[in-house]
């Protein structure tokens, strides 16, 4: 097929195949809104779930209560009329996100007041509402990551975490570089309990003699996504890699 999972049309053709949208049963049960070009599959899961009507199984508080005016100004009229406009929609009742925008680096999305660019406003079958599974979500973003485990002969393997980026890095803000969760060394030794330790020396007091600034951490030598070198390593071991800092072996 030419759509994905091997569907015979495009989803939202498909479910118009038996179901009238037009019809006055179908527009009442949406809040009369006008579902010409509708996908349905942003609420509804094709195949089963939890909820009546195959509502998918995580639902937004105010969808599942029916409060759609708690987001919407004049549903009926105009869906995409809102009551506030960008991220003060939400922070309306997520109040408690306002701190992430003291920190020193935010999340593009975030930075620019797009929650609906991770989760969805309605129903999910991911927690927190996400709008797919965690990791094709940020690759769908972070193409060139995607581009980088899949041309890598060595990947950090996809069963780290269950395959969540959130297990380095948080999703909205930090005060560290790239969204680190904690500092580069901790967010290593979460998994890798034993490095740090015993290997080259990391850390304070450690700097990298290419900058003579940065700290030597364990991503001065591995390249933690992917590499076409074993461990992860930025270039072979046995020398190449090694001669990046100390520079006088050569």
């Amino acid at each position: 097929s030419a759509q994905r999972a091997l569907l015979k049309k495009a989803p939202r053709n498909l479910c118009r195949s038996c179901h009238n949208i037009g019809s006055s049963k179908l527009v009442s049960k949406h809040w009369k809104v006008n579902l010409k070009g509708v996908d349905c599959t942003l609420c509804h899961d094709p195949h089963w779930t939890q909820n009546l009507n195959l509502i998918k199984n995580v639902v937004h508080p105010p969808f599942a209560d029916g409060e759609c005016d708690a987001c919407h100004a004049n549903l009926a009229k105009n869906p995409n009329l809102f009551v506030e406009k960008g991220k003060e929609l939400c922070l309306q009742c997520h109040s408690e996100m306002e701190s992430i925008y003291n920190d020193k680096n935010i999340h593009p999305p975030v930075a620019k007041g797009k929650c609906i660019a991770c989760h969805t406003p309605h129903a999910s079958n991911y927690e927190k509402l996400l709008v797919t599974n965690e990791r094709d979500m940020c690759l769908n973003c972070h193409t060139e990551k995607r581009k980088q485990f899949l041309d890598s002969k060595y990947a950090h393997p996809e069963e780290a975490g269950g395959g969540k980026c959130t297990i380095c890095h948080t999703p909205h803000s930090s005060d560290r570089k790239y969204l680190f969760k904690a500092d580069i060394l901790s967010v290593c030794e979460g998994c890798h309990k034993t490095q740090g330790r015993f290997t080259h020396p990391v850390g304070v007091g450690i700097i990298d003699p290419r900058d003579k600034v940065s700290q030597v951490t364990c991503i001065s030598c591995h390249e933690v996504h992917g590499s076409n070198y074993e461990y992860f390593l930025r270039g072979e071991r046995k020398r190449d890699l090694c001669v990046m800092c100390h520079q006088g072996a050569e």
